[in-house]
């Protein structure tokens, strides 16, 4: 699949001259910080592509590009933290929730930013989110400035916030987070559980519409019945325990199947995700790139590019290089 050109790195932040009434330095900061973690985001999509490998049905592909496409999803879902940094350091965003500021309210407990203490800087990212972002857009003029709060509007709708989508870079990302490991339908192998009825062994899968087995256990010291198993097969092996007691154990919220993905729908988001966030960035720069002056004293300074790097014999191996 082609991808689009990664957009070209900023000079460093240092060079640039500053205006005042607007952070200049810190966007550009920002900004290369945003491209730096595009690049890292943009290789681990690369060889998350099956396309990449020779036999890209084995278990070793499939679990090689599980390992990329995680990094992929972490990776893009920074870019989208690092990019609103980028205008609410620009216009001196976080002013407007600060006391005495359009959005200031006691009730939210949000630190004070004081320009050119020590930490302030850091309290202004923390105090950065796509709500206060929104806001802050909202109440500017310039249409230039208005699209570009559309833009991103449109953006989180798709990728952010959507909840008609199972596929979400965001709610993924914080799921490898906070809740579970990135599951993987390729690389599953269901149960193949066996039971025998009347003598004869039976293989719930292989059963025309599914299966469904009830068991009662039993304590071991006393006999006594405590309750029932239930085994439920469809697309898994799906096993409930009822204690007589009451007590329900699900076995549907062992399964999630809700937070299993097929990688190849996790790659094809995240190149949709990709070049929409690239387009939204250079909606951006070019909506400051008037401002971006270079500081009289570097006037001279150009870009510099490293060699290139190939990277297949770091990342597949000699034996799964592709041409």
């Amino acid at each position: 699949m082609k991808y689009k050109d990664n957009p070209e790195k900023l000079l460093g932040a240092e060079k640039y001259m500053e205006m005042e009434g607007y952070d200049i330095r810190l966007a550009v900061q920002k900004m290369n910080d945003f491209l730096d973690t595009l690049g890292d985001a943009t290789i681990a999509l690369i060889y998350s592509n099956k396309d990449e490998y020779k036999n890209n049905n084995s278990r070793e592909a499939l679990f090689v590009r599980r390992i990329h496409i995680r990094h992929a999803i972490i990776d893009f879902n920074n870019c989208f933290d690092l990019l609103l940094q980028i205008p609410w350091f620009y216009y001196r965003a976080w002013q407007e929730f600060n006391p005495n500021g359009n959005f200031y309210n006691n009730r939210v407990r949000i630190s004070e930013v004081i320009r050119n203490t020590d930490g302030w800087i850091e309290i202004a990212e923390k105090n950065c989110s796509y709500n206060r972002l929104e806001k802050f857009l909202g109440m500017k003029t310039e249409q230039n400035v208005l699209n570009f709060k559309k833009e991103l509007i449109k953006f989180c709708n798709s990728h952010i916030y959507n909840e008609n989508d199972p596929i979400v870079v965001r709610s993924i990302a914080n799921k490898i987070k906070h809740n579970h490991s990135l599951k993987i339908k390729d690389l599953y192998e269901p149960y193949n559980l066996a039971i025998k009825v009347n003598g004869v062994k039976i293989y719930l899968k292989d059963l025309e519409l599914g299966a469904k087995y009830d068991a009662e256990f039993y304590d071991e010291k006393t006999k006594k019945i405590l309750g029932d198993i239930q085994i439920n097969y469809f697309d898994d092996m799906e096993v409930s325990i009822t204690y007589k007691g009451g007590e329900i154990f699900r076995g549907k919220d062992i399964l999630r199947e809700d937070s299993w993905y097929y990688l190849e729908d996790l790659y094809s988001k995240l190149v949709t995700y990709r070049d929409e966030i690239i387009d939204l960035y250079m909606d951006f720069y070019n909506l400051i790139k008037k401002n971006l002056e270079i500081n009289p004293m570097f006037a001279n300074d150009t870009i510099r590019k490293g060699p290139e790097i190939k990277l297949d014999k770091f990342f597949k191996g000699p034996d799964e290089e592709v041409n």
